[in-house]
């Protein structure tokens, strides 16, 4: 070997252990289910940004144990694993089959559907929705599991490749520290930030959605806790570790799926799925979200899709660019819409009655499940996309011309969110940035 590569793992290896030795570093030991031991370094910033948000220690941990192990499972094409979920006391694998997230599994969901048993320790285990290919997201049931999930392949299958994930770290915060929705959770929603802007965005967005009635919002953060200065903090949030891939994108349907199996485990009865430049807005008093889920019945009823309407600013009007950055103004400020519902839908679902989601609709329901309703009159979907200078996708003469003034949001609920965002925090929620 390379006696200057020698050298440099060798001062590498004496950094980090001096690190470690002056408190700046910790160094936890995991199997990573590879076929051998890793060790796995998390910074005290990043623990004690991880605290004052309430995220467990061993939560963090897993994310950058699971994190190592994601980049051998791109690399050699095979099912990612995400998370393991429990739900009724039995254990739900969730894996990532999109073949997008790195150099692309080879074939797609039904090769690790039909071409493989997936085995939990030494029982067979169950592919959920084996008859409907979710092609994006691939979830193992096990009875029970203490050590492995295992992908055999069956005796007609073209491929060889036998793959083990070893499950006793996210076994141990599943014991230790589980992520739960809190007790009478009836209406929830979920979602993921990445990056500065996003992080200013979502204060507004939780406190207009507590205010029209979600009880408690999960938030994936999709980038290192060590880079979070100033995070929002309060009793209705619970942020998950979630800093995996580059390409946030192609993971967005496996927390979706994570979100949802957490949420069957809970009193969740509503649950929804959308990004913090997407706002819910009742239409029939008293515009509550309780309101509007009163039509609906989780026992039987799959969920609504909810229109899309796109909003921003005036093209002609100057003065409103990026006002939302400004001092006490909000995104629910752009008062500028489309004429109708265009672009993507989102979803609000029963989440004891989906299997499978993505992005923007149910892919596989349980079976007797009403299908998904839109009833335009109640509810739409106020999406404020890349606000700088016109509502998106209305920037010529003609588009400008169609859009209509609302500003109903702003005037019912601009006043409470930011009376809400104004409060003081719960002690010890700014950090420093020493």
């Amino acid at each position: 070997m390379n006696t200057n590569i020698i050298t440099r793992s060798r001062a590498w290896t004496r950094l980090c252990f001096a690190l470690i030795g002056l408190g700046v570093m910790n160094l936890f030991v995991f199997d990573d289910g590879l076929g051998y031991q890793s060790r796995t370094r998390i910074s005290l910033r990043s623990l004690e940004v991880a605290r004052r948000l309430g995220v467990s220690e061993c939560s963090l941990e897993l994310e950058a144990h699971m994190k190592k192990a994601q980049k051998k499972w791109i690399k050699d094409e095979v099912p990612v694993l995400n998370d393991l979920v429990v739900v009724d006391e039995m254990y739900y694998a969730v894996f990532n089959v999109d073949g997008r997230i790195g150099n692309g599994i080879k074939g797609h969901y039904l090769d690790y559907a039909d071409d493989h048993e997936w085995w939990c320790d030494d029982e067979l285990g169950e592919i959920i929705g084996h008859d409907t290919p979710g092609y994006h997201t691939l979830i193992v049931r096990c009875n029970t599991v203490s050590e492995k999930i295992i992908a055999r392949p069956t005796l007609d299958s073209k491929s060889a490749k036998e793959v083990e994930y070893n499950v006793e770290a996210n076994l141990k915060c599943i014991h230790s520290d589980p992520v739960m929705f809190p007790p009478d959770t009836k209406i929830a929603s979920c979602t993921a930030i990445k990056g500065e802007e996003y992080r200013e965005l979502l204060p507004q967005w939780i406190e207009y959605h507590h205010n029209i009635g979600v009880d408690h919002i999960f938030v994936y953060i999709n980038e290192p806790f060590a880079d979070i200065d100033v995070q929002y903090s309060r009793p209705y949030i619970t942020y998950v570790p979630y800093d995996y891939q580059n390409k946030p994108y192609y993971f967005q349907a496996t927390w979706q799926n994570d979100c949802i199996y957490r949420a069957k485990n809970a009193t969740v009865s509503w649950l929804g799925l959308h990004d913090i430049d997407e706002y819910w807005q009742p239409l029939i008093s008293p515009y509550k979200m309780e309101s509007v889920m009163n039509y609906f019945d989780p026992d039987f009823d799959l969920g609504m899709t909810v229109g899309n309407t796109w909003f921003g600013p005036h093209p002609n009007e100057k003065e409103t660019f990026d006002q939302h950055k400004k001092p006490n103004k909000l995104l629910m400020d752009y008062s500028w819409r489309s004429p109708d519902h265009r672009g993507p839908q989102k979803c609000i679902v029963s989440p004891r009655l989906v299997d499978y989601f993505y992005v923007h609709w149910v892919t596989k329901e349980v079976e007797g499940a009403r299908p998904m309703q839109r009833l335009a009159w109640l509810i739409r979907m106020n999406h404020y996309r890349r606000p700088y200078n016109h509502v998106h996708e209305f920037d010529d003469e003609l588009a400008i011309k169609q859009l209509q003034k609302d500003d109903s949001m702003s005037k019912q609920f601009k006043d409470g969110v930011v009376k809400a965002i104004a409060e003081d925090p719960p002690q010890d929620t700014v950090l420093s940035t020493a």
